[in-house]
């Protein structure tokens, strides 16, 4: 199964919260979700965080700092607002390991990786890389995007846990 993982945390020295900040009245992760949503390749959607995130996106949501309408009061109407699949929470020093550990869990073979602070992310850019490594899968075991633009960052990699 293809999954497209979204790098996120709340945590940051240079710019706390960066991906609650609004753009053009929606928060960066909610744009850098959405725009993943819109690929269309089937996939799913992951977004994995750190564990110490969990409690401080419930209170972002409720805070109303996540979507400034309506708060929301639950985690699955969060999955549903953003359109992901599902939100994985691990381990916070080792962003390895939280990818490894959210494919394992959502039983993903092939991940796109993308980071939460990039709103420019394009479905259309995440669909010709996808296309790219699936015909190639034989010769390669990761594809990445040289970065052409700002703003701009994907990775494609097969899951080789077995």
């Amino acid at each position: 199964m293809i999954g497209v993982i979204i790098q996120a945390r709340l945590g940051s020295t240079r710019f706390p919260r960066k991906i609650l900040e609004e753009i053009n009245g929606k928060s960066c992760l909610e744009r850098v979700c959405h725009n993943v949503a819109d690929a269309k390749i089937p996939h799913r959607v992951i977004l994995a965080m750190p564990k110490k995130d969990e409690e401080d996106l419930q209170k972002g949501v409720l805070g109303g700092e996540l979507f400034n309408d309506p708060p929301l009061r639950q985690m699955d109407e969060v999955i549903k607002r953003l359109r992901v699949d599902g939100v994985y929470f691990g381990d916070e020093e080792n962003v390895l390991s939280r990818y490894y550990e959210a494919a394992k869990y959502y039983g993903l073979d092939v991940i796109v990786r993308v980071t939460a602070d990039c709103p420019l992310i394009c479905p259309d850019m995440i669909d010709h890389m996808l296309q790219e490594y699936l015909k190639r899968r034989h010769l390669h075991d990761i594809v990445i995007q040289n970065r052409r633009i700002l703003g701009e960052k994907y990775t494609v990699v097969e899951n080789i846990s077995g």
